[in-house]
């Protein structure tokens, strides 16, 4: 691991002057040498670093020969010295993936793992994530896993969480590993030895609270109940108490889905009497997103929260980084040393570690080693106006040194109410070093533009969304950057819906579409979801009965005529391998021009090297064939 030091002062300039170092001036040659797809695909060298509460140690996912290990590290005396100790622990089992981990104190870290498994469901056979919580010395020894236990009919709770990490008692943790026995989707909080796993029970669950929050000394304080009546009425319960020998009473009672309602987060971590929420307008994908502090003894709103000392060190590290996004992603208890993660749309993120007390500024870690040295992509911010007039922001991206019908390929993201964010993205910058403009459109239902932007997608699967996406590529026609007769959609998850339904809508505005992990039976992947939790909620987002059929791919296969790739992973616990394999016999039968790629053990994420590798070489052929770009 890379370990640079370099000095604060308070213009930032040697932090201005390495970050330019790194970042490579745009080309305007159309010579780019071409990353080999070896190094594009491969999964990060590092990621998810997080200190310990001193600062006195470090953690992080980190990637060798192609394999995930979690590495541990004694942090350096001096800020740029050599890490002196350094322990390295791979997840010998197959079929477990890391997810987060927090550290309770220096001695130990607690880590959350997930397997997949099969479960027989009342909709056959399917399969699911499955969280578990364990800890670890930090000599990556003694690994203690944090049993759960059965609820109703037998079912497991899918997905463990972490209730508090008591400060004040850095040898247990609050999680909620359990169901009430009797309740289903009732989680329990327990009071866990983070040495042994031995546990007790601090707060049953007899109300069918979904989720507890704790103040700073441990207590809970606060439950949030959603209750589903009906085919669509959602009622959201805030509960509360002043002490823990009180009972649990409803501060609030609201809509679900109403805009005044409160978004309980966590406790001001200095005052027990202010809760922090989120504002519903403050969309949750935003990178920074802002609190408000609600006073629970006035039972008001007091205005933003605000930690001054994070804001003023955050705003030095922008001031001398002002190309870049600047995140802070951890921090001591005492606030002395700070984690942050610099990145911008032409430098993969690097991970810096700031010294309050030594005034030092540390490169711990660059997420993809293996790039440094090759020239990338400019990212643009546009906006185009869809045919009803809305506005919808979009990324561009083009091939270094090209600005004039290009081959291209349109991105939609998955979601579908998620968003793009501005910055490096390795999908991206592979198909524009292949030379090909890359469109990222935010069609409505995006998150992070608004919440009446968001609500605009609702029940508008391949309507007004498929539209909007449609109207960019007209767009980018319209502006003569797109070789119009070499146009080609690809995405994942709802993106590989929108590819294979813009195939079916605008059949002869692709010249081809990769699908991956995608949802193509659209009727199908509805009544899935009916097995899940808060279905009325899920079902708010969806179309009409009546629009289904009409707007499933796998409905509307007749209706393809541009070639087809799908990709997915056997492993695929969001949507279901069956979208890709039903396509492919569909339009098999049909003589349809159709490739399928199927990942082994593949999941939803990108979390194998291998695939990663067999993904991006089938891509690259796929469009070097059709659209004619650049190939390795």
């Amino acid at each position: 691991m890379d370990i640079y030091r370099i000095f604060f002062n308070s213009s930032f300039f040697l932090l201005t002057l390495i970050l330019s170092i790194f970042a490579l001036a745009e080309d305007k040659t159309t010579e780019v040498p071409l990353i080999p797809l070896e190094k594009i695909a491969k999964l990060p060298t590092i990621s998810d670093p997080v200190l310990s509460p001193s600062g006195e140690r470090l953690a992080a996912v980190m990637v060798f020969e192609g394999r995930e290990y979690l590495v541990m590290a004694k942090m350096p005396d001096k800020p740029g010295e050599p890490f002196p100790e350094i322990s390295k622990v791979e997840l010998t089992q197959e079929n477990v993936q890391f997810n987060r981990f927090y550290w309770p104190n220096d001695d130990r870290l607690i880590v959350s793992f997930r397997t997949t498994n099969t479960v027989k469901t009342s909709r056959g056979r399917r399969m699911f994530n499955y969280t578990q919580l364990g800890s670890i010395g930090n000599d990556g020894k003694d690994f203690v896993v944090f049993k759960k236990k059965p609820g109703v009919n037998g079912y497991y709770k899918p997905r463990v969480s972490i209730t508090s990490m008591l400060p004040a008692d850095p040898d247990h943790v609050l999680a909620e590993l359990d169901y009430n026995p009797e309740r289903w989707g009732s989680p329990e909080v327990d009071k866990i030895n983070v040495y042994t796993g031995s546990r007790k029970k601090v707060m049953r669950n007899r109300l069918s609270i979904n989720e507890w929050i704790a103040d700073n000394d441990g207590v809970i304080r606060i439950g949030v109940q959603i209750r589903e009546k009906g085919k669509s009425a959602v009622t959201n319960r805030i509960y509360y108490r002043k002490t823990k020998k009180d009972s649990l009473k409803v501060l609030e009672k609201a809509d679900f889905f109403s805009k005044d309602r409160l978004h309980p987060v966590k406790f001001h971590p200095k005052d027990n009497n202010i809760l922090l929420v989120r504002n519903y307008q403050e969309d949750e994908n935003l990178e920074d997103v802002k609190l408000l502090q609600y006073d629970l003894e006035k039972n008001q709103l007091l205005g933003p929260y605000v930690n001054r000392k994070v804001e003023k060190i955050t705003r030095l590290v922008r001031e001398g980084a002002e190309d870049y996004k600047v995140k802070l992603i951890s921090k001591t208890e005492d606030e002395g040393r700070f984690l942050f993660k610099l990145h911008s749309d032409i430098q993969p993120t690097n991970y810096f570690l700031f010294d309050d007390k030594q005034k030092a500024f540390v490169l711990i870690g660059r997420r993809y080693q293996q790039l440094e040295g090759y020239k990338f992509a400019k990212m643009k911010r546009v906006t185009y106006t869809a045919r009803d007039g809305l506005k919808i922001p979009a990324f561009l991206t083009l091939p270094i040194g090209q600005s004039e019908n290009i081959p291209t390929v349109v991105l939609p993201h998955g979601g579908p109410h998620a968003r793009d964010h501005f910055g490096f993205n390795n999908y991206v910058q592979f198909l524009a070093n292949r030379g090909y403009a890359v469109l990222q459109p935010q069609f409505r239902g995006s998150t992070g533009f608004g919440e009446e932007f968001k609500e605009k997608g609702y029940g508008q699967w391949g309507m007004e969304m498929q539209d909007d996406i449609t109207d960019g590529v007209k767009w980018l026609i319209n502006e003569g950057i797109a070789d119009a007769s070499r146009i080609c959609i690809m995405g994942g998850s709802y993106g590989g819906y929108a590819t294979s339904m813009g195939l079916v809508k605008t059949p002869d505005l692709y010249k081809c579409g990769i699908a991956i992990n995608g949802v193509h039976d659209y009727a199908e992947f509805i009544k899935d979801g009916s097995i899940y939790m808060f279905s009325n909620i899920r079902n708010s987002f969806l179309n009409e009965k009546d629009d289904i059929k009409e707007n499933s791919p796998y409905h509307q296969a007749k209706r393809i005529n541009a070639p087809l790739l799908l990709i997915y992973g056997d492993k695929d616990t969001v949507v279901s391998p069956s979208h890709s394999k039903k396509m492919y016999k569909r339009l098999k039968k049909r003589k349809h021009p159709v490739a399928i790629t199927r990942l082994k053990g593949g999941e939803h994420w990108r979390t194998d090297e291998k695939n990663e590798l067999i993904k991006f070489k089938a891509i690259e052929d796929f469009l070097h064939r059709h659209l004619g770009g650049r190939k390795g």
